[in-house]
């Protein structure tokens, strides 16, 4: 509303470019126009004739916004972030703002949780996964792309749907369990996928510790989709299996981000 109304600078230059043309004076404020006057705020116009047609609709819509409006004259035009009770832009409420548009189920924890302590690449990937759009043989299909086989690229039985690519698969679930088992988790510990997005696992009673699991399964989640990558686009039937059988384990790190100690 700032920019619409103030213009860049805080000046009168609104989109209603019908009223900015009938304005006598281009650089006028907000506060040259609408003054305290008799213990009641109103409108001081200075036109160079009286709006009409589109102009006087545009009015209308400029009154409606600016009417109620008190100025503290002690006070200097300054942003608020509506997103957040401290009216202070924070990424953080950014990113819930749109978590909760794009995932619209009433469910109070949201799917994806963005972690920091991990790159960039890995938050891109999970997120998108957290919005079942990546590009999986299955998403393919579903999309009207033609592809030569649906089949997993690991273990070679049914779909590559995201379930069974990152996390049902036989190869993958090995290496998940692997996983779990240097954290101590419980024996019968078995998340679903969602459950491993959300960041909480039920055997973790420490924020901190959590959050570093977290980033161990978001960064697993990554090179899961990179190996398929790298088999998909292997240079031969042989390279592609060279691949589908190396240890990913060595290269499965993720730097320390995090500045807490755990």
């Amino acid at each position: 509303m700032i920019v619409e109304i103030h213009g860049a600078n805080g000046g009168f230059g609104f989109r209603a470019y019908g009223l900015y043309a009938l304005e006598t004076s281009k650089n006028c404020f907000v506060a040259d126009r609408w003054v305290l006057e008799d213990s009641s705020w109103q409108f001081k116009w200075v036109w160079r004739k009286h709006p009409s047609g589109r102009a006087s609709g545009d009015l209308h819509l400029l009154v409606s916004l600016i009417n109620g409006l008190v100025l503290e004259s002690h006070l200097d035009d300054k942003w608020f972030w509506s997103l957040d009770n401290s009216c202070v832009f924070l990424v953080k409420s950014l990113c819930r703002a749109v978590q909760d548009k794009l995932f619209s189920n009433n469910d109070p924890d949201p799917p994806f949780i963005w972690n920091p302590w991990v790159p960039r690449k890995v938050n891109v990937c999970v997120w998108r996964m957290a919005l079942n759009r990546l590009p999986t043989r299955s998403n393919l299909i579903r999309h009207g792309v033609s592809v030569p086989l649906a089949v997993c690229l690991f273990s070679g039985i049914d779909e590559e749907s995201q379930q069974h690519c990152f996390l049902s698969c036989p190869i993958i679930k090995i290496i998940w369990r692997k996983l779990w088992s240097w954290w101590r988790s419980p024996q019968l510990y078995n998340p679903s996928l969602m459950e491993i997005l959300k960041g909480k696992p039920r055997f973790i009673q420490n924020k901190l510790v959590a959050k570093l699991f977290h980033v161990v399964c978001m960064t697993f989640i990554w090179h899961i989709w990179n190996w398929g990558n790298k088999i998909l686009h292997a240079s031969s039937d042989a390279k592609a299996n060279d691949i589908r059988h190396a240890d990913i384990f060595p290269s499965n790190q993720v730097g320390g981000r995090g500045k807490e100690k755990v």
